[in-house]
């Protein structure tokens, strides 16, 4: 059973977003993909091992994803081709708010050649395999290559890209996509059933909006802050009622809950 005591909330999440150099659009991409993560998790009890196969582009390492290990107590494997981010990411263990929350010796750093071949030859199949925004920097057959990864080295997997059909939010970003189509199509030739596929993190202001780090550290006292965070929980939930067309056309991420047969 999972440790509800880490909490996936807005408000709970943002000194990690803090820790990454990020602000509030970090912590309800946090919130709203751990959420979507801890029901996928919900249908596939026990999780006791975890790949997290390539860490963001840009923007942080996703350290929610952190939470989402210490909350289970599972292995977890990080795998990247850039030192610099697992380095990162090793290091935000080590560090407050993380360091009472995670024990660093259930994570394994892995350095990758090349993202496209993420899992070693050795490795059992993952309980579940995730990862957040890594998957643009594949092109054709290098894809190919990872999903067959996926394939044959997880029995669940969460896949989330950069959504395409959000021309502002990657003209922002500076990021390339996915069109949600073309995800599934991709996973499902590389034999992958998709269980589940949408979009999400369809924060209610909009994108590219700056704060100084100072401000950003004073939000966490602020009680007007706190009050807007609380709000963003509020929004969370409703997000998940959108109709779909709002939630492709404004949705920072596309994903796939997928299976393998």
């Amino acid at each position: 059973m999972g440790d509800s005591s880490h909490s996936f909330s807005v408000i709970a999440l943002y000194p990690l977003a803090l820790l990454e150099g990020q602000g509030m659009g970090t912590a309800y991409e946090y919130s709203a993909k751990l959420k979507l993560l801890e029901r996928v998790v919900a249908e596939m009890l026990p999780l006791q091992s975890l790949f997290i196969g390539g860490l963001p582009e840009d923007y942080g390492v996703d350290l929610g994803l952190a939470l989402l290990a210490a909350r289970y107590g599972c292995w977890t494997v990080v795998a990247d081709d850039r030192p610099w981010a697992l380095e990162t990411f090793a290091y935000a263990l080590t560090s407050p708010p993380l360091a009472a929350l995670a024990d660093p010796g259930h994570f394994e750093m892995r350095h990758l050649t090349t993202l496209a071949r993420p899992a070693g030859a050795d490795d059992a199949p993952f309980d579940l395999w995730v990862t957040t925004s890594a998957l643009q920097r594949l092109k054709d057959s290098e894809l190919a290559g990872y999903l067959a990864h996926v394939r044959t080295k997880s029995r669940h997997a969460v896949l989330l890209v950069p959504n395409k059909a959000n021309k502002e939010h990657l003209t922002l970003s500076g990021l390339d996509g996915f069109f949600l189509p073309d995800l599934v199509a991709a996973c499902r030739q590389a034999g992958l059933k998709v269980r589940q596929a949408g979009h999400l993190d369809v924060a209610p202001f909009p994108p590219g909006l700056k704060r100084s780090p100072e401000a950003k550290e004073k939000a966490v006292e602020s009680r007007l802050e706190r009050l807007v965070m609380r709000s963003l929980e509020g929004w969370v939930q409703v997000e998940r009622r959108l109709p779909r067309f709002l939630k492709r056309r404004f949705g920072h991420l596309a994903y796939v809950v997928l299976q393998s047969q």
